[in-house]
């Protein structure tokens, strides 16, 4: 023992004491491991000579430390089976394709248009208040309350309307208590129950930590059981690193929530009208979901226990029923068209909701029969109506613009390209 430090200076130090310095002279003694660092697409990883990274730096800077011991067991297990294996799973942003601004079949762009109508003058003079989301806002313009435009009606006066916005996946009491919300009537809102707890969830609650718990084992226990069944190999790996990103909270209570209540026919719109003393006030209540996908990105080994990274949007959350306002999407039959709805007859798009809803307006004041299958009919057969007037005007590129068939303008979130888009 040297460096001016006797045994009786030790034992002055207390237990405590020597155990870190002792400890802290291992470790300035013991050399860093051999690290090599390899770059994929912008992020960085560090790896030692038997081919286990320690850590990877992410393109936006964030460091990520790895558990040594999991990724060796997961290097093993590659070589033993002789099968690609997963170690971990974290979040790593991916660049995204953005389209082009305008051009054929995209009412897109970068700048509102000029027929915006203000809020002030939205209020005062057609009675229609909107409540903004954080993630997407609405704006309306002039050509909706022309004759013949979706909100005629509202240019004779004498209407009361709100437009909420609600950042949620679909529409439960829970999800109005954001203070934005505060003085939305929410009688007609679901108050049923939902959730998948083992118990009945009243729809105003949240689960219990105990509750969300018991959600993320019985998640990673049925994708264990699709691993063992699925015929689509293509597919493995991803289903690999989704039971990686349960475990680890990448998939947050939040998303067990949403999960466990998706797909229960809970309504994405809501046309609500609430009589008092003062006459009748409508309401619109429309789902924005906030839920982004989510980029992720697993640490793999081949069979011959050779680390490679593979990037991947994760496959439990791609099936949301209204998603973030987006400028493109493909179809299951290969063709494009816009998440809203502008270029098609989708159901389930924020741009298609609103002009459902606005269909129990209109019945209400043609004092016809409402029904939800005879307004999606109209609502599809309009927007096809819409569509041809923006294709026989040439997609925006003659002096008849043509594009004032699209008289409601949605914000496109930054993460997805930004900009506006038409519906």
């Amino acid at each position: 023992m040297n460096e001016g430090l006797s045994r009786r200076d030790l034992l002055k130090l207390g237990a405590a004491a020597a155990g870190a310095y002792l400890a802290s002279r291992f470790l300035k003694e013991k050399p860093e491991p051999d690290l090599e660092q390899v770059d994929f697409e912008g992020h960085v990883f560090l790896i030692d000579k038997e081919g286990i990274p320690h850590s990877c730096r992410t393109k936006e800077g964030t460091e990520i430390t790895f558990n040594i011991g999991d990724l060796r067991r997961a290097q093993t297990e590659a070589k033993n089976l002789k099968a690609d294996r997963v170690g971990e799973t974290f979040a790593a942003r991916q660049e995204k394709e953005v389209p082009a601004v305008g051009g054929v079949e995209r009412p897109l762009t970068t700048e509102l248009p000029d027929d915006i109508v203000p809020a002030e003058k939205l209020q005062q003079q057609y009675g229609i208040k909107i409540v903004q989301s954080d993630i997407t806002q609405l704006h309306i313009r002039e050509s909706a309350f022309a004759q013949g435009g979706l909100l005629e009606e509202f240019a004779r006066g004498g209407r009361d309307l709100t437009i909420a916005l609600i950042q949620a996946p679909f529409l439960i009491r829970r999800y109005f208590a954001n203070e934005k919300y505060r003085d939305l009537p929410t009688t007609n809102i679901e108050g049923g129950v939902v959730g998948d707890f083992g118990k009945d969830l009243p729809s105003d609650q949240f689960p219990t930590p105990a509750q969300y718990e018991e959600l993320r084992q019985q998640k990673i226990l049925a994708l264990k059981k699709i691993i063992l069944q699925t015929q689509d190999k293509s597919q493995l790996l991803e289903l690999l690193a989704d039971i990686h990103a349960y475990a680890s909270g990448i998939v947050t209570d939040e998303d067990l929530l949403y999960e466990s209540t998706n797909g229960r026919m809970l309504a994405a719109g809501l046309y609500d009208q609430q009589w008092s003393e003062e006459g009748s006030k409508d309401y619109i209540f429309l789902a924005v979901d906030d839920r982004l996908p989510r980029d992720l990105m697993a640490v793999c080994f081949d069979k011959d226990g050779k680390f490679f990274p593979k990037k991947y949007t994760m496959l439990a959350l791609q099936n949301a029923r209204v998603r973030p306002p987006q400028p493109w999407q493909s179809h299951p039959d290969g063709a494009h068209a816009y998440t809203y709805a502008a270029a098609s007859d989708q159901e389930g798009t924020i741009g298609f909701n609103l002009r459902h809803e606005l269909g129990h307006d209109r019945l209400r004041l043609d004092n016809l029969r409402d029904s939800e299958q005879g307004i999606n009919d109209q609502t599809k057969q309009r927007l096809q109506a819409d569509w041809r007037q923006w294709q026989e005007s040439g997609f925006g590129r003659t002096d008849q613009k043509g594009d004032e068939v699209y008289p409601f303008v949605f914000s496109i979130p930054p993460a997805l390209g930004g900009g506006y888009i038409l519906t």
